[in-house]
């Protein structure tokens, strides 16, 4: 549940940030907003994707449109939810970035490859959640695609038609914006290449979360500084300790404990998704599963 929340956050931070930055360059009259998102999208020509190479991963967390913005991010909380019950938290974020650079790959090949798109003129950017939305439809569309939703007017639908229609909409209106939409299959079939592999036990997402291993091992030193600016500043004051006996520590200490032991348990139950899938699960099993996630 974290690790969900945690990509909400993320899109609607760098939302914020796009959105106060588009306020200023208005309210002052500046031109060059289209050079800034320039540096965060994802653009089709080949040359500017070269100079700009970190655009592959930084389009899936940013966009500028409001109500796809909150599209995207009502589409990954439901779908979240549902991923969760197949599928570990690890592999959420993973196979979100997997499901990106795969978006991403398949709108640079076919904005190069197709002459309908070649010619239309300019540099054209990709931003947005929706590919990796679309990927994590994939993959549980794979998994669990007679799984009954209920909507307030329709009525109870199979996720399978749900997950369809979204494509179909992408298909059927792929030349009103060949590069997104091209995008969006990219992703959906990387979500189903992903449960494909991961029912023969093996995750081809892994190396993605490994990458993040090391990057926030490397930057957990500049995040724990900067984390401890505060209490540093504070700490050039003089003042003066008092050390008293709390009674609760001990409460505390049998609390964290078991919240270990917790931890440890839910720990074994993911790596035992992950090696035999989630159907392995006893109902012991999936029961401490589903009381963690309501607990997150």
């Amino acid at each position: 549940m974290v690790m969900k929340k945690t990509l909400i956050y993320i899109n609607v931070v760098i939302f914020g940030l796009l959105f106060l930055t588009s306020l200023v360059f208005k309210l002052c009259q500046l031109d060059g907003y289209g050079e800034v998102l320039s540096w965060v999208a994802c653009p089709s020509d080949l040359s500017a994707l070269a100079t700009r190479p970190w655009t592959v991963v930084t389009y899936m967390f940013a966009d500028n449109d409001l109500l796809n913005t909150l599209f995207n991010l009502l589409c990954l909380y439901w779908v979240g939810e549902m991923f969760y019950q197949v599928y570990s938290s690890r592999q959420l974020v993973g196979m979100y970035v997997f499901g990106g650079l795969c978006g991403a790959l398949l709108y640079v090949v076919a904005s190069n490859l197709f002459p309908y798109m070649r010619d239309m003129a300019g540099v054209h950017y990709l931003m947005g959640a929706s590919a990796s939305m679309l990927s994590l439809m994939g993959a549980l569309l794979y998994k669990i695609p007679n799984v009954e939703l209920r909507f307030f007017i329709i009525g109870r639908l199979k996720f399978k038609w749900v997950a369809l229609a979204f494509i179909v909409i992408d298909i059927l209106f792929l030349l009103e914006a060949p590069g997104r939409n091209f995008a969006h299959i990219g992703g959906f079939a990387s979500g189903l290449l992903f449960a494909w592999q991961f029912d023969k036990g093996r995750d081809i997402t892994e190396w993605i979360n490994k990458v993040i291993d090391f990057l926030a091992t490397a930057f957990r030193p500049v995040a724990a500084f900067v984390m401890s600016l505060p209490s540093r500043v504070k700490g050039r004051k003089q003042r003066i300790k008092v050390h008293y006996y709390d009674s609760s520590k001990a409460a505390d200490y049998d609390y964290n404990i078991k919240r270990k032991s917790q931890q440890e348990e839910i720990d074994r139950i993911l790596d035992k998704i992950k090696q035999s899938g989630y159907s392995s699960l006893t109902k012991e099993e999936k029961q401490r599963l589903f009381d963690a996630g309501r607990k997150d």
